[in-house]
C-alpha cells in the first residue's frame, strides 16, 4: 500500500511542471469528485494495481473487471485533462484515505538558514515551533547563477548516481520530522496534533537558501 501512495504522490505532486501551464487551464469538463468519499468497503475489490487514469467516480464495484483491466469508462486521455482533472483528485484521495488532511500552510512561517552544506529549517504555526535540518549536496559547477535539478533523498538511496548526473540532492532524516511510530516525536508533533507537514521544498526554492531548479524537483526514498 505505501508503495503504490508514494508512486500516485510522485505522479500527481512531482511531475506538475512538465506540462505548460496553458495545457493545464484550458475548459475541460472533468468527472466529479464523490463527497462524501465512499467507504473503502464501497470500492471494489482489485488484485491489481489501481488504474491511476480512473477518476473515482468510475471506480465501483459494477465494473471491477474492467477497473482491474485498465479499460474502466471515464480514462484521462490526455496530459490536460491529468493535470486539471485527475492529479487534484488523487492529492485529495491520499488525505482523505490515508495521510489525513493537511493543516492550513498559510498560517505557517517558514525560515531557513544555510551555513556550508547545513540547511537549518523552522517552521512557525500557532505559536510553536518545529526544527529539522537538511544536507545540501551540489554536483560540480552547480552555483546560485547556474541552479540544478534536485531530488529530496529521506533515505534509502544513493547520492552519488545523481549528483555524477549534474543533479543535487537534498537529505534529511524524516524521522526528525515524524517517525513511522506513536512516539509522537520530531518537528511535525511539535507543531501539529495528527497532521502532516512538507516544508523543505520552499526553502530550497526560494530565499537566501536556494540553490536549484523550481521545475526539477523530484522526491525519492521510502
Amino acid at each position: 500500500m505505501r508503495a503504490v501512495s508514494y508512486t500516485l504522490i510522485a505522479a500527481a505532486v512531482g511531475s506538475a511542471a512538465a506540462v505548460p501551464l496553458d495545457a493545464r487551464q484550458g475548459t475541460i469538463q472533468c468527472a466529479a469528485i464523490p463527497s462524501p468519499f465512499p467507504t473503502w468497503q464501497q470500492l471494489p475489490q482489485q488484485s491489481t494495481l489501481p488504474d491511476p487514469f480512473l477518476p473515482l467516480k468510475y471506480t465501483t464495484p459494477d465494473n471491477a473487471k474492467d477497473v482491474m483491466a485498465g479499460k474502466g469508462q471515464g480514462r484521462v486521455q490526455t496530459p490536460a485533462e491529468w493535470y486539471q482533472c485527475r492529479q487534484p483528485e488523487i492529492l485529495q484521495m491520499l488525505q482523505e484515505y490515508q495521510f489525513g488532511y493537511y493543516p492550513d500552510h498559510s498560517q505557517e512561517k517558514v525560515v531557513a538558514t544555510r551555513s556550508g552544506t547545513t540547511l537549518n529549517i523552522e517552521v512557525t504555526a500557532g505559536g510553536k515551533t518545529g526544527k529539522f535540518k537538511a544536507t545540501i549536496t551540489l554536483p560540480s559547477g552547480a552555483s546560485a547563477a547556474k541552479p540544478a535539478p534536485v531530488v529530496i533523498n529521506i533515505g534509502g538511496m544513493q547520492n552519488q548516481p545523481y549528483l555524477s548526473g549534474g543533479i543535487a540532492v537534498a537529505q534529511f532524516d524524516y524521522t526528525s520530522v515524524a517517525p513511522d511510530s506513536n512516539s509522537k516525536t520530531g518537528a511535525f508533533w511539535s507543531i501539529y496534533n495528527g497532521r502532516d507537514i512538507g516544508k523543505l521544498v520552499s526553502p530550497l526554492l526560494s530565499g537566501p537558501a536556494a540553490t536549484v531548479g523550481r521545475r526539477e524537483l523530484s522526491p525519492l526514498g521510502r
